[in-house]
């Protein structure tokens, strides 16, 4: 059931069912306030870092996550997204992120300060210039958007950039995808000069892309076929007794049984004598049997041999040893 007051644990899983890779930075369990019915999770607001060494030749895959965890009081966001693809997490519950900016009435955020404890921020570490985030950063942004989605039963209008936030009503969307209301006087606070790049449309079809159904139950595991091993001395040893021997009599029925069985299945032994007993009956079914493989005279005499009964046991799924 979608829930806008997730614990720290519900958030985990969600990510993990939507396939995110993350790292948990020290102290994020207990970092920021929890989401709760007067703080529910409304949002996702996208930043980026615009860190000028944040590009994929620099062996620190995530070079802002320090200025991100120590720059306030609470980290500056709840995550960063480094150039490896990983999310690092910095706290899993308000935090320093969305600064001065809406309304965005449809959410019930008034203006100012107010996007800290209702929207979740992330960071993508990223040089600012262009369409540089990575394809690493793309799809993990993109599993965590839908696993929010799915978690929080969010609408696509819930993921923003930094810029609409601040821009309020001009270009935040309410869930039925139109301008929510007039811009409040925090509009144009900050220029997003990867807007065109990567726009709130943009992470709202990318998000589209990992969005899962419900999980289905793990099927049963069927139980391992237990494989019939037939004993071909045995076999050939009943063959020579068993029509000898009063009727129901038998010798080795757990080696007969399954050849009666094979024999039936082939048209040649009436089911009524599938018994265990290597009777004349199954003597003459057995010796049609090889007459069909081809054997003649004292070659199809329904005493089984080693070629005849592999390739009955190959047929029917048995196992011939000695």
């Amino acid at each position: 059931m979608a829930t806008k007051t997730p614990t720290y644990a519900q958030i985990k899983q969600a990510f993990i069912d939507h396939g995110v890779r993350f790292k948990e930075v020290k102290g994020c369990t207990t970092i920021g306030r929890p989401w709760d019915s007067n703080n529910p999770l409304v949002g996702h607001v996208h930043h980026h870092t615009s860190t000028p060494s944040a590009t994929d030749s620099n062996p620190n895959p995530a070079p802002t996550l320090e200025w991100l965890v120590t720059a306030f009081s609470k980290p500056a966001a709840n995550c960063l997204v480094g150039r490896d693809g990983i999310v690092y997490i910095c706290s899993w519950g308000s935090c320093f992120h969305s600064g001065l900016g809406g309304p965005w009435k449809s959410r019930g955020l008034s203006e100012g300060n107010t996007g800290h404890f209702r929207l979740w921020g992330t960071e993508i570490d990223d040089p600012g210039v262009g369409n540089t985030i990575n394809a690493k950063q793309i799809e993990a942004v993109g599993r965590m958007d839908a696993a929010f989605i799915k978690l929080c039963g969010w609408d696509k209008y819930a993921l923003i950039n930094h810029a609409d936030w601040t821009d309020a009503g001009k270009w935040l969307m309410n869930p039925s995808g139109v301008p929510d209301g007039p811009a409040g006087r925090y509009e144009g606070r900050k220029n997003d000069t990867l807007r065109k790049y990567y726009s709130a449309d943009f992470w709202r079809s990318n998000a589209q892309k990992y969005v899962i159904g419900p999980i289905p139950p793990t099927p049963p595991v069927p139980p391992t076929p237990v494989q019939v091993k037939i004993s071909l001395s045995r076999l050939r040893n009943a063959a020579k007794i068993d029509p000898t021997l009063a009727q129901g009599r038998t010798t080795a029925p757990a080696d007969v049984r399954p050849v009666e069985q094979a024999l039936s299945k082939e048209g040649l032994l009436d089911s009524k004598w599938i018994d265990g007993s290597y009777g004349t009956k199954t003597v003459e079914a057995y010796a049609a049997w090889q007459r069909r493989l081809g054997y003649s005279g004292s070659d199809a005499d329904g005493i089984p041999g080693t070629v005849s009964l592999s390739k009955l046991a190959k047929k029917y799924g048995f196992t011939v040893v000695t």
